[in-house]
Parts: structure tokens; sequence; C-alpha cells
């Protein structure tokens, strides 16, 4: 805090009672002394006015006014000029704008410096570019204009701002603070304590401090962040930055095309309408991109993830909920999928034993690449399925018209109902048939066999008549055709009935 302005001037006739002093057209100093005291600058010059203790009125005129309060209660009116105030000690009223003494008149835009002092003050920076230090026993402060700098101190504040698209910046500093700003882009701190801040209909840039803080961003492209503590941040409307940092946070982009970021703790993201791009970092998040097309980064931690049209799991035992067509990209470890929304995704669940259920038909591409991956089709549109690397298991429990490669190592399908086209590739895998209508290419005769869960004497077996392949009619709609096999009684060795 920079220093107060002193003057010792001997004073105009005081008492240490409750005195009236009018000052002159010049400059003047006045000392109220003991008492309720009331003292007028006059009418011109810079005046000096020390209330002294008592309940004092310290009144400015046109100049570059001191108004020092001392001990009491005190109220001071500041006037045009630039003028100091210094409540002292009590619970004082500073009014810098000069309409509350001159009705009709208007502040020349020159910047007061308002200081609180010590008590639960009311401060009233006028329409110039002031600076205001509030005091730390908690205050209430009321902007009406200016390009103005704020320090509420340690105590728990309260600060509105009123009309005007000029810029402020506010210092919550400690305390739980209510923060309220207009138009303008503004620059506000909260500080330590639990902090309630509401930016304007300008580019604000807010960051709430340590503590459990609510931060509100209002209309226009505005910057929050949150720090240390559990925050809840709400970007409003336009096209905002959201920073959870520190503590597990709730954020929300609301309209507009959002940027939310998490931090190290299990953070709450959802992006609303708009474009937005939504990262998790570290802990155990939960994002949801909302409506519009939304990019997710889980990065680190075991995430839930949904409405994303391009997301990126990354390290953790992910799930991710897939309701309209996008790109998904698993990470490293143990993830879980969920298709449940129509259109065409591309899901690829990369290294890890990853978890893939169809649920919605749709026409989907889902590949478990690295891993022992588990695939499990309860509904199927059109899809492609590719096991990649590793043991897999596909679980065909109702396809709809579904081609599925297993890959490199010993892959186990099992068909129940649906339509399903399937190949093993390389390994010795295992085919089971309980249902449907069931394709399999590329059976290796004496390594492979078809385990079949339906009765032989049901079974009608005959050659396509393209020579190329075998069908097994067991009736109601449920067939299997072996690929590659223009001999039945040879197919017919690589069945084996449970």
């Amino acid at each position: 805090m920079p220093p107060r302005f002193s003057a010792a001037i001997a004073p105009t006739m005081p008492t240490e009672g409750d005195d009236s002093l009018p000052g002159s057209a010049g400059s003047d100093t006045l000392y109220g002394f003991g008492g309720n005291d009331t003292l007028f600058g006059g009418g011109g010059g810079n005046d000096v006015l020390h209330g002294g203790a008592g309940n004092d009125t310290l009144i400015g005129g046109p100049g570059n006014d001191l108004l020092d309060a001392g001990l009491g209660d005190d109220t001071l009116y500041g006037g045009g000029g630039r003028d100091i105030f210094d409540g002292g000690d009590g619970d004082d009223l500073i009014i810098g704008n000069i309409a509350y003494t001159n009705p009709g008149e208007t502040d020349d835009g020159k910047r007061d410096t308002h200081y609180g002092g010590a008590g639960s003050d009311t401060i009233h920076a006028g329409p110039g570019n002031d600076l205001v230090y509030s005091g730390d026993q908690g205050d209430v402060v009321w902007d009406e204009g200016g390009s103005d700098v704020f320090y509420l101190g340690n105590g728990h504040d309260f600060f509105q701002a009123f009309g005007g698209a000029e810029d402020d910046t506010i210092f919550g500093e400690g305390g739980n603070d209510f923060i309220r700003d207009d138009g303008g882009d503004n620059v506000i701190r909260g500080g330590d304590g639990l902090d309630e801040i509401y930016g304007g209909t300008g580019r604000d840039d807010i960051n709430g401090g340590a503590g459990h803080d609510k931060i509100f961003g209002a209309v226009g492209v505005d910057s929050l962040a949150g720090a240390d503590g559990d925050d809840f941040i709400y970007g409003g409307n336009g096209d905002d930055i959201l920073i959870g940092q520190g503590g597990r946070d709730h954020l929300y982009g609301d309209d507009g095309s959002d940027v939310l970021t998490g931090g190290p703790g299990g953070d709450f993201l959802v992006g609303g309408q708009g474009h937005d791009v939504l990262k998790g970092i570290g802990g155990d998040d939960s994002m949801d991109g909302g409506s519009g097309h939304d990019s997710i980064f889980g990065n680190a931690g075991n995430d839930i993830i949904r409405n994303g049209e391009a997301v990126f799991a990354g390290v953790g035992d992910d799930k991710v909920f897939v309701y309209d067509p996008g790109d998904i990209y698993g990470g490293t470890d143990d993830d879980t999928f969920f298709l449940d929304g129509g259109g065409h995704s591309t899901v690829q669940g990369n290294a890890g034993d990853d978890t893939f259920l169809l649920r919605v038909p749709g026409t989907s591409e889902v590949y478990g690449n690295n891993g022992d991956d588990y695939f499990d089709i309860r509904e199927g549109g059109v899809a492609h399925l590719g096991g990649g690397d590793g043991d897999d298991t596909f679980l065909i429990r109702n396809a709809g018209d579904i081609d599925i490669y297993g890959g490199r190592g010993v892959d186990k399908f099992i068909a129940q109902n649906g339509r399903s086209w399937v190949a093993g590739n390389d390994g010795v895998d295992q085919f089971h048939f309980q249902g449907g209508d069931m394709t399999i290419a590329g059976l290796q005769p004496g390594e492979e066999v078809v385990r079949v869960y339906r009765p032989a004497e049901s079974m009608t077996a005959y050659l396509d008549p393209d020579g190329g392949s075998v069908h097994f009619d067991f009736g109601d709609g449920n067939m299997l055709t072996l690929v590659g096999y223009a001999d039945v009684d040879w197919a017919t060795q690589q069945l084996f009935f449970v």
C-alpha cells in the first residue's frame, strides 16, 4: 500500500465538541479534533480535512483534496478533483462521486484514491479512474464508472460495478468475497477464500485463487480459472477458456465454442453448445462435450467421456460413450467403449485389454488393435470389426450385417443371433456356433474346428451353387457357412457338435 498523504498546518478554530467548520475559497486545512464534526472544504483550492475522533462528516470541494477521517464511524464526500480518502478506524462511508453532494455536476474523470482503513466500510468509487484499498474488516465497494483498480483486503467483501464499458482490475485478496463486475474487459483475482465472482459483458480475465470458488463468465470471450480448491466455473455466452487447475472442479462451457481444461483432481467438464475442446489432464474426470462437434482429451486418469466427436482417451482405464458419429481413440490401458448411437463412427482401442459394447444399430468401424480385447455385439447395423494383435473375443448376440477379422492371436468367435461374416486370420482360433447366420472364412483344417451347439439331426448340408462354400442349415433361420470348401463331407468333418 502506498504511503498516505499527510499535512501539518495550524487548525482553523477547532474544539473538542461537535464542530461545523467551513473552508474558504483557497486551500484550507481543517481539524475537527473530538466530537462529531462537519468539515467543508470550501469553494476552491486543494483542501486538507482531518476529522479526528468522533463520527465526522468531511466534504471536499472542487480541488484535489485530502479527507482524513480518523477515529469513529465517518462519512466522506469527495467532489471534483483528484481526491484522497482515508477512512481510518471505524465503519466509514466514503463517496467519491461529486453527484452525491452536487446533483447535476459530473466528475472530471481524475483518479481518486480511497483507503478504507480499519472497520467495515462502504466505498463508492466515482466515474474517474480510481484506486481503492478497502481494508481488512469486510467492506462494501461500489464502482460507478471509470477504469479502476481495487484491492479489497482480507475481509469478506462485497463488490458491485454499475454501468460503463471501462476496464477494471480487482484483487479480492483474502476473505470470502462477492464480486460482480459490469461492462469492459476486466481483470479479477479472487485471492484466498471462498469467492463468488461474476464477470461482465466484456472480455474478462478471472482467477478465483485459493479456496472453493464460484466463477461466472456471462457474455463475452472470457478466460476463467479456479486455481486451488474445488471450484465451480460457468462460461456463459461467448467462446470462453475455463481452467480448473487444483481440486475437484466443475466446469460448464454453456454457449459458444469453449476450451475447458481440468487439473490434477477428478474434475467434471461439460462443454454445452458449440464446438468445444475438453481436456482432463489428471485425475478421474467426467467429461461431456454436449451438442456440437467436440474434441475430448482424457489424458491421465480413469475418465468417463460422453458426447465427443473426436476423442483421445489417453492413459488410464477409461469409459467412452459414443452417441454421435465421430473418431474415437483409446489409450494405453484397459478402456471400455459403449457404442450407443447411430451414424458412422470409427473406434480404435489402441493398447490395453479393451471392451467394446455395440448396443444400437449403426454403421461403425471398430478396431481393438493391441491387447486381448472383448467385443459384445448386442445390436448392430453395418459394421466392420478388427481384433488386431492379442487374443480377442467376439460375442455376436444380435448382429445386423457385420464382418469381423480376428487378426493375430488366438481369437474366439461366438455367434448367437444375427448375421455375421468372420475370419480368424493368424493364430489357432475358436469358433462357436449357437445360432444366427454365421459365415466363416479361412478355417484351417485339422487345427481349427467349429463347435456347434445345435442338434446334428436338424442339420441339412449342401454345396453352394458357386462350388466354393458349404452351407449347414439348422432351420428357423439358423445357418452356418464355411467358405473355401468344395466337398460337403470334408466340410462336415470340421464341425464338433456339443
